[in-house]
């Protein structure tokens, strides 16, 4: 029928691996627990992307080319966890996510829209520089290199709340 299907006689850890030549595995299946690892023969994830130390290219690469959809996806139903997570506790003199967007007319190149009515407390963006002897460190850092403004703040409050609304508090 031109389809392929594989099904084991009962599930495993390693239903499904491709190895290399030196049998180290490349590509796992992991039935028992429905995971796929790539580079990983245990992953703990439903995908687990192990990349190899040297290899000299990224462990994961997304080229789209579809100029009017989404790239990446995420829909999160998470409550109470974070929907993602970056750890890079061992980069030094590297940046951690470097954003370029070389060719923006009327776009945006970050764009954080927290539309939530739940009057809790609560900080739409937290910037942390916790450490007492950084000292060095500068928690934000803004450089306008061109156009007329560095910072704009628009606070646009309503209702009885936006008589004693802050737009900048120091």
């Amino acid at each position: 029928t031109g389809s392929m299907f594989v099904e084991p006689d009962a599930n495993s850890t390693s239903t499904v691996a491709f190895r290399d030549a030196a049998g180290v595995t490349i590509f796992n299946i992991d039935s028992s627990n429905q995971r796929v690892g790539i580079g990983d023969a245990t992953p703990g994830a439903v995908l687990d992307i192990q990349g190899k130390e040297g290899s000299g290219v990224p462990s994961l690469l997304i080229d789209h080319d579809d100029t009017d959809k989404i790239a990446l996806s995420i829909v999160a139903a998470n409550i109470d966890e974070d929907v993602l997570d970056i750890t890079a506790d061992a980069v030094t003199t590297a940046k951690v996510i470097d954003i370029t967007a070389d060719a923006l007319t009327t776009g945006n190149a970050l764009y954080i829209d927290d539309n939530s009515s739940n009057t809790g407390t609560r900080n739409t963006v937290s910037i942390l520089q916790n450490h007492a002897s950084a000292t060095g460190a500068t928690a934000l850092n803004v450089q306008s290199d061109g156009g007329n403004t560095g910072i704009k703040v628009d606070k646009n409050a309503s209702g009885n709340a936006g008589q004693n609304a802050t737009a900048l508090h120091v």
